[in-house]
């Protein structure tokens, strides 16, 4: 779905709840808008205690999973390395 689609079907949406609910659109805006930029302003110390390390619970053994396992570990690792 190209990007042009996904901005005119969200425009299209929220012009259609304009008239009836505008307090619904206020609170979409203030929910991808202010409530993020708060979390991002006032709690930095979260984010910055995240451990590289990637902790899984699976009973199953199959390799698959055990390979995906290594790999977003190693993703995290090498992301966390060039920070």
């Amino acid at each position: 779905m190209r990007a042009a689609n996904v901005v005119s079907w969200a425009s299209k949406e929220l012009w259609s709840l304009a008239p009836r609910t505008p307090i619904l659109l206020l609170l979409i805006a203030f929910v991808f808008t202010v409530s993020v930029y708060a979390g991002a302003r006032w709690l930095p110390e979260i984010a910055g205690t995240t451990s590289p390390d990637c902790e899984s619970v699976d009973e199953t053994t199959f390799e698959l999973s055990e390979r995906i396992i290594e790999c977003v570990r190693a993703a995290l690792s090498s992301s966390t390395s060039a920070d």
